[in-house]
């Protein structure tokens, strides 16, 4: 059984698939996997996958194709039923980690005995070559379910942590939605009766089409979130929370709907259908200039601060969220 099987789902990632995979095999720790999971890539990808294959002689790189464009929270559900390792990581086709990542990190895990190890990222930019190590030089040890407020401030993102396989074996990922993390890894945080951060920026996220752009271009997928939110609320639900944490719930699922305002509010398209867009979405979403102003993130406040410029008073007359929804994709085709 090796240690950690990387994870890493592809389609159409010529342009970086090379660097992301070799940022893996200079993994300081040798005992590990790689799956290979291919989403229906219609460039070079796969070819230049199985040539780097072919030529490491110390990691093995599984590939595995999909039969079609299932998505990236299909290819890593697929790529859990297919793990062997002890620990799983996640690392997304365009991005990159560090030597000394899955090393520190297995060696913490087992060291306090906790089933996630929850490290952070940085930003860099499409040309970005020389990746240097990002040394632990602070833990902390704790539970969730004491600390309620703590986790506000987690990002959700499941690349920049290790888990153990047996602890997330029987979850998924939501497939065919956007912001699958968000869904995915808070409710492990909370389920597990410890986990140790560490202060490192271990995985390196490129700053390509993601999230975390400064310009925004009009999708409709946007309002996946409102189907992730409702499943992190159910899915948590279901682990008996105290009072405080369910608190904490609540509080993380209106920052995240906030968040994808502030997202909203930058759109490359006029002003009057923008604010549109937003009276729909704040309509959808419940959400209010109380809100707002209850926002206590200064990262959540940069975020949407142009949304709440925005914001409209307006309620929408006796429209059920179907039409909502259709009235706000039109407005962006």
């Amino acid at each position: 059984m090796p240690k950690v099987s990387v994870i890493i789902v592809a389609k159409n990632e010529e342009k970086y698939i090379k660097q992301c995979l070799n940022s893996v095999l200079s993994s300081q720790l040798k005992d590990i996997e790689i799956i290979f999971i291919d989403d229906h890539s219609t460039d070079k990808t796969v070819s230049i996958v199985r040539s780097i294959s072919q030529k490491s002689i110390d990691i093995p790189i599984r590939i595995f194709s999909l039969e079609d464009n299932y998505g990236l929270s299909a290819g890593r559900n697929f790529g859990m039923a297919k793990a062997q390792g002890e620990y799983i990581s996640f690392v997304d086709a365009d991005d990159m980690i560090t030597p000394n990542m899955l090393l520190d990190y297995y060696c913490l895990a087992k060291a306090y005995q906790v089933p996630i190890v929850s490290g952070n990222l940085s930003i860099v930019d499409k040309n970005y070559q020389e990746l240097k190590p990002s040394p632990v030089t602070k833990k902390t040890y704790f539970s969730y379910t004491k600390n309620p407020n703590h986790l506000l401030i987690q990002n959700p993102s499941c690349c920049t942590r290790l888990w153990q396989h047996d602890f997330i074996e029987t979850e998924s990922f939501i497939e065919g939605k956007k912001y699958e993390d968000i869904a995915f890894s808070y409710p492990l945080l909370i389920k597990a009766p410890h986990v140790l951060e560490v202060d490192s920026a271990c995985y390196k996220y490129r700053e390509t089409n993601g999230i975390m752009r400064t310009t925004y271009i009009p999708n409709p997928k946007i309002l996946d979130i409102l189907d992730i939110i409702t499943n992190l609320k159910e899915h948590c639900s279901r682990l008996n929370l105290n009072d405080p944490l369910k608190q904490s719930v609540e509080e993380l699922a209106k920052m995240h709907l906030l968040i994808m305002g502030g997202i909203l509010a930058e759109w490359q398209v006029d002003e009057e259908t923008k604010k549109q867009l937003m009276h729909i979405y704040h309509s959808l979403c419940n959400i209010t200039v109380q809100d707002y102003c209850n926002i206590n993130s200064p990262v959540t406040l940069a975020r949407t601060k142009d949304a709440l410029k925005l914001y409209r008073t307006l309620k929408a007359e006796n429209k059920d969220e179907l039409s909502l929804k259709r009235e706000f994709q039109a407005l962006i085709r």
